[in-house]
């Protein structure tokens, strides 16, 4: 399609077709805030709001009359404001549970629902993450069983109401097993939509450029090979929390240092960050480790491929090597030969150097055809991970509350470390550990070498994963690059979770409080500023340019779209380091603006104009208008 059709068919996509959204509890938790979220949203160009439309609602005992205004007191404060709802239709009253016996009764909430508020409704979610059995509250949860309820729905739904368009549960991730799975099981006809939740909260990464695209190129793929290849993509949940970020088992590192080296009082540590540098390096890693060192203490982060120039340079006292269960292969030679040659090094992690992971040929971060799962990395560091499913006697617990030694402190430990790999002149120093059925478990420990390795090695699996964690602005920058991605790779709609922190504002520890671009007394956070200055740069209606929009190595992106005004625009970022980029020529004169909408001057030469490119996107539109 030439440039020109382009711009012609997006300038004729209903202004209606607002393609931004939210996630807000308004019809629960929020619903005293609910005129001022919908306030706040609609300013913010957002269109859609997804909220609960629990039929427990409605009548929650069998003694109680039907009481359907919370519905529609929703729909019509969201109409008033020129938005629509999304409701997600589930979880029947208590008198009718479990739902699978009650599918009649299911079959008629569905219908009483569309038919009663389906005039102010466009588009339905049958349920919630379909592949997490808790949200469903029911003892056997079959894929074929979410299919049979989905199929009931749909049906009812297009026979009082054709117009009104039915998504799947959105899936927790983007599951292609599951999802094969839910098509195998006829799924895919009981669906006009077909929704997702790509938290992009892999640990290694915690960030959207080559998980969040490839995930979706992923889901496109195998749609179009079930004859699904047309069907639309919605992102009905994705988001990242500002919470403060907190080390479990943070004694047990002190404990486990102070062992290590009696005499030191503060350390400099180095530790193998697992992401580029795009900014998560402090939030992830270098605050929560600072906070659980003696005052005095520094933490500096590597990626993995400089730990080996790093190490050579000297000045650290310990090597953080590990803070989940992936390791990365390009830095464990280097780790190897630090501990090996009288270093102290840390692995702090739930499943201690499970999944090797390594830089792919696309440029992502993944687990490598040939990987290993840590055994032969962890036997040359002569330390044996223990869990319950390797153990074939079925007597390791799967939980099991441990002590950290000299402290009344306790944990609960779901894994725990042995001393199998142990060689002659090696010992162990326990750390914390408890009982179970009168055998002893490790959940930390210090292993001090004297065999061919010289070192120490402080592990410890009590270690809370990191949790995303973002500061405010890392979460705007997320949120601005998030949509990008998605528009790019041709979602249709996207709903961020959420618009509001819960509970009191302030400092918490509790990533589930604090995913909210606006905090709970309705003050914005710097999202909110970028949501809404990316939905002017992009308005709805815009159509994306045909053409490539980011480098092999997923680290440099510069998506562009025709705007339905006819002119091109486009936004720049770059993952690691800023470097200046050109925009050509040949789109003409442009306006660049950063990430909140504030002009920014870029250099013109006669190759085209040069801006700054970072981890936070500057956006290009073209002067004039092509209408």
């Amino acid at each position: 399609m030439s440039l020109a059709l382009l711009a012609f068919a997006a300038a004729l996509l209903p202004a209606a077709e607002n393609q931004y959204g939210v996630c807000a509890h308004v019809t629960m938790g929020e619903r005293a805030k609910r005129g001022r979220i919908l306030d706040d949203a609609a300013k913010a160009g957002v269109g859609w709001v997804r909220t609960d439309f629990r039929f427990w609602m409605v009548q929650e005992k069998k003694s109680d009359l039907e009481d359907w205004s919370l519905f529609e007191s929703t729909l019509s404060d969201a109409n008033r404001r020129g938005m629509k709802v999304l409701p997600i239709l589930w979880k029947l009253p208590n008198f009718q549970r479990p739902i699978l016996a009650h599918r009649s009764e299911w079959r008629e909430w569905v219908r009483k629902a569309v038919e009663r508020c389906g005039a102010d409704i466009e588009a339905v979610e049958i349920g919630n993450e379909p592949n997490v059995a808790g949200f469903w509250s029911e003892k056997v949860f079959r894929m074929e069983d979410y299919v049979s309820l989905l199929s009931d729905a749909y049906t009812e739904i297009k026979t009082a109401r054709p117009e009104i368009r039915v998504s799947c549960a959105g899936w927790a991730g983007i599951p292609l097993d599951r999802i094969a799975e839910f098509y195998s099981c006829g799924g895919g006809r009981s669906c006009d939509i077909v929704s997702v939740h790509p938290y992009c909260d892999h640990e290694y990464e915690n960030r959207p450029e080559g998980f969040l695209d490839l995930q979706l190129e992923q889901l496109r793929s195998f749609m179009a090979k079930n004859g699904d290849g047309e069907k639309p993509i919605w992102i009905t949940e994705i988001g990242w929390p500002t919470h403060r970020q907190t080390l479990g088992g943070a004694e047990v590192l002190a404990r486990g240092l102070a062992l290590a080296d009696v005499n030191r009082k503060t350390w400099r540590i180095v530790v193998v960050s697992r992401s580029p540098d795009d900014g998560a390096a402090d939030d992830k890693y270098v605050a929560p480790l600072l906070a659980a060192l003696p005052k005095g203490s520094s933490v500096e982060p590597v990626a993995p491929e400089g730990l080996s120039e790093r190490l050579a340079r000297g000045g650290m006292d310990a090597v953080v090597f590990a803070t989940g269960k992936e390791f990365h292969r390009e830095a464990f030679p280097a780790f190897y030969d630090y501990v090996a040659k009288g270093g102290i090094g840390i692995v702090l992690a739930h499943q201690a150097m499970r999944d090797e992971i390594a830089r792919l040929g696309d440029g992502s971060v993944g687990r490598p055809c040939d990987a290993g799962w840590g055994i032969a990395e962890r036997s040359r560091l002569h330390f044996e991970f223990v869990a319950p499913w390797h153990d074939k006697t079925r007597l390791t617990p799967h939980s099991l509350v441990v002590r950290a030694d000299g402290t009344e402190k306790t944990h609960i430990a779901k894994s725990f470390i042995g001393t199998g790999f142990l060689k002659g002149g090696d010992s162990f120093v326990p750390i914390a550990f408890g009982k179970h059925d009168g055998r002893t478990y490790h959940a930390a420990g210090l292993y001090v070498f004297d065999s061919e390795l010289k070192g120490k090695l402080l592990v410890s699996t009590l270690h809370d994963p990191f949790f995303r964690s973002s500061s405010e602005e890392r979460q705007a920058k997320l949120l601005a690059r998030s949509l990008a991605i998605a528009f790019a790779e041709g979602v249709e709609k996207v709903f961020w979770y959420c618009f509001s922190d819960v509970g009191a504002s302030g400092d918490s520890s509790d990533p589930q409080a604090r995913f909210g671009i606006a905090r709970a007394d309705g003050v914005a956070k710097p999202a909110l500023r970028a949501y809404e200055t990316f939905a002017k740069m992009r308005p709805s209606g815009s159509a994306s340019l045909p053409r490539k929009w980011r480098n092999d190595a997923r680290t440099g992106y510069w998506p562009q779209w025709a705007r339905p005004d006819g002119r091109r625009a486009g936004a720049i970022w770059t993952i690691g380091r800023a470097r200046e980029v050109v925009v050509p020529l040949e789109i003409g004169e442009v306006e660049v603006f950063d990430i909140y909408g504030n002009q920014v001057k870029p250099r013109r030469s006669e190759r085209g104009h040069h801006v700054m490119a970072s981890d936070s996107l500057v956006y290009f539109i073209e002067k004039g208008s092509r209408k």
